[in-house]
């Protein structure tokens, strides 16, 4: 845990990577890898051009399930991300977004917020895939999360 605070972003990535292996004390590891979305800069840019700023952190989260749900006021402003290597100046953290259909109905209560993205005009502007983002409101409401293959 001592590592996640690391100068050093490589054994910072490293040490946020086996929060996610290990799985373990989700009351403490949890909250700071929330902390972690905002400050943690990725190393990698071939990870962070396919999966978004927040992938290494949101796979460390995913390993803890529906439990990591109690943080979503901390992710939910990691959704849509200020980007320049990408599509365009905002769009949607990949990442976060199947972190939520993960989550599943734990995460219920940001429904109506992705509901407003589940639109053509909001799709062009974030650069969502609307069959992604359907499967997430789908597991929100109860369904098994099935993310769609590309």
């Amino acid at each position: 845990m001592e590592l996640t605070h690391h100068k050093n972003p490589i054994i910072q990535g490293n040490a946020i990577s086996s929060l996610g292996e290990i799985a373990e004390c989700p009351e403490i590891v949890i909250p700071r890898l929330a902390e972690l979305l905002a400050t943690f800069e990725e190393y990698d840019p071939d990870m962070m051009q396919s999966y978004g700023r927040c992938n290494r952190v949101a796979d460390a989260l995913n390993s803890y399930g529906p439990k990591a749900a109690m943080v979503l006021d901390i992710i939910m402003p990691h959704l849509i991300t200020k980007s320049d290597i990408r599509y365009g100046p905002d769009e949607v953290d990949y990442s976060i977004l199947h972190l939520l259909g993960h989550f599943g109905s734990a995460a219920s209560r940001v429904l109506p917020e992705l509901e407003k993205l589940n639109n053509e005009e909001a799709a062009d502007r974030y650069c969502i895939e609307l069959d992604d983002l359907e499967a997430v409101i789908a597991a929100l409401n109860g369904e098994r999360y099935n993310p769609p293959i590309k």
